[in-house]
């Protein structure tokens, strides 16, 4: 069973070998990955500490929905996550 990324690197490492994220950078605690489906791109902002915080954007709500539903919880399957504010106005 995945556990939670508990450093900036093993997040970013857990994004690319499991999901097939591209990892745009990393800052202190923060990464930023990029992947895109379908011509729809998924932008992801993690801050990893104790818990891991997200701000989530694409032009697709549905995949958005399965990236939080599936991919995400698969990968991370023992993380405590909290959405952050990251949806609102997007659509």
């Amino acid at each position: 069973m995945p556990q939670a990324a508990s450093t900036p690197q093993q997040y970013a490492q857990t994004m690319q070998q499991r999901l097939g994220f591209h990892v745009v950078d990393v800052i202190s605690n923060e990464v930023i990955c990029a992947a895109q489906t379908g011509g729809n791109p998924l932008l992801v902002h993690c801050r990893v500490g104790a818990t891991m915080d997200f701000t989530i954007k694409s032009n697709s709500a549905e995949l958005i929905d399965q990236f939080l539903a599936q991919s995400l919880s698969e990968a991370f399957r023992a993380a405590p996550t909290s959405l952050a504010s990251g949806l609102e106005g997007l659509f």
